[in-house]
């Protein structure tokens, strides 16, 4: 009887796990959609990785000070303040857009003792609030170009500091401990009058720009640009490298997998790539939208320190990063000298860029130096463009890039006047008195 029980029992445990063992057969489901997601991720090094705070950088600041308008657009000056900024302790925040009226929103902004740290587009508050140091209510979902604050009067325990937007008139204020201000005040506010002199136009009744009140002298540059690999562009992009099929076209190479396609344009050294398949049907909010741009293009290590973002839209989903030297924006009619994304609803949908860099200028002696035309010159030539200037927006000294017309191997740099009207960058024209035009270039 013992024997035929411990039989029983053995044989009862073989049942039920052979029961076990075909259920989780049966009911088994591998993460086939994990595998195929994570199948050909690979690490791609293709320059460097930044942080946000030094892809989302002011342009240049102003101080108005003594009856008149400095303005610095050195970098190492622009850091230092702003890593000054991230650690002031912001409270309060909140939505004073309706003490300021239209009429006086411009004298509110530049008023005498401000400091103006001004930036190329509007940006995302919620992006923004990760780098302050910002206490209190939940941040609104609004934008700002400008933070300003007071530097020559301050007075009391806290002092206010303003997130601007110049285009919709909107201003947030926050309270700042003042011993912040007295700080900046001693080391930045104090010593302005060591930058260039500036002058106010008024363009319209609602709108003030500062252009500088001397000529400017800069040099032009030529450099030997430094080619990344495109191959590296081909491993980030496409799900799967391995069944891209690489074809010679007559404007350079293109590449397929069948759905997404890749040009190179070895002419003018840049990318276009397209993913027709994630054509937008979702809308992201702009602070979803700038952050995971910048994510993308870490993610593939595509920086170079010189790009810093320029532009977004959320109606057309598309964020744009522009070339900056010695703090002036650069300029190319064939997109030369920008990163622009397109997003779709789940992922990138067109990512054009260049692939190249301009590390070292080829040596002092090969550069020129000229006098760039005066702001007034520049703004009789804006008169004469009949503009509707109520969609006028900025103007700007900058650099146009192009292929050196001596050298096809090298890339030059000319100082010129832009202007962005309607949301678009746009070159000054002119024509000398022998009737020849100067400082053209397009975007």
């Amino acid at each position: 009887m013992r024997i035929e029980g411990v039989k029983n029992i053995i044989l009862t445990v073989l049942v039920t796990t052979s029961i076990l063992l075909t259920w989780n057969i049966w009911t088994y489901q591998p993460d086939l959609k994990q595998a195929e997601q994570n199948e050909y991720i690979q690490e791609i090094n293709i320059r460097a990785k930044q942080d946000i705070k030094n892809i989302i950088q002011p342009s240049q600041i102003l101080y108005h000070k003594e009856k008149k308008h400095f303005v610095s657009l050195d970098e190492k000056e622009i850091n230092r303040v702003m890593n000054g900024l991230f650690e002031w302790k912001l409270v309060d925040l909140q939505d004073i857009s309706h003490k300021v009226g239209e009429k006086s929103f411009t004298a509110f902004v530049h008023k005498e003792g401000n400091a103006e740290i001004k930036f190329p587009d509007p940006i995302p508050m919620r992006v923004y609030k990760n780098l302050l140091d910002l206490e209190g209510k939940e941040v609104p979902n609004g934008k700002f170009d400008r933070i300003v604050f007071n530097a020559e009067k301050i007075e009391g325990e806290q002092s206010s500091l303003y997130f601007i937007s110049y285009e919709t008139r909107r201003i947030y204020e926050s309270k700042v401990n003042s011993s912040n201000l007295l700080n900046f005040q001693k080391h930045f506010f104090n010593n302005a009058n060591r930058f260039p002199e500036y002058e106010p136009y008024e363009v319209t009744p609602f709108r003030t720009v500062f252009l500088p009140k001397e000529n400017i002298k800069l040099s032009s540059y030529q450099y030997i640009p430094e080619l990344l690999d495109k191959n590296k562009f081909k491993d980030a992009l496409f799900n799967d490298p391995s069944r891209v099929k690489k074809e010679r076209v007559s404007r350079g190479d293109q590449y397929t997998d069948g759905s997404s396609l890749m040009n190179v344009y070895n002419e003018y050294l840049i990318i276009d790539y397209v993913n027709p398949a994630r054509s937008n049907t979702v809308t992201q909010e702009s602070d979803e939208l700038l952050q995971r741009s910048i994510d993308f293009i870490n993610d593939h290590a595509g920086w170079d320190d010189k790009f810093k973002f320029s532009g977004l839209s959320e109606a057309e989903q598309r964020v744009e990063y522009r070339l900056f030297i010695q703090g002036y924006p650069v300029f190319n009619e064939m997109g030369m000298s920008q990163i622009i994304q397109v997003w779709g609803s789940d992922r990138i949908y067109r990512y054009t860029r260049p692939f190249f860099s301009i590390d070292r200028p080829l040596p002092s002696g090969t550069s020129t130096v000229s006098e760039v035309p005066s702001a007034k010159w520049a703004m009789e030539r804006l008169n004469e463009m009949n503009l509707d200037m109520d969609a006028f927006e900025d103007i700007a000294i900058g650099y146009k890039l192009s292929i050196d017309p001596k050298e096809s191997r090298l890339i030059l740099l000319e100082p010129a006047w832009y202007y962005r009207y309607g949301g678009n960058w746009g070159p000054i024209p002119f024509k000398t008195s022998a009737g020849k035009k100067g400082m053209g270039g397009q975007e």
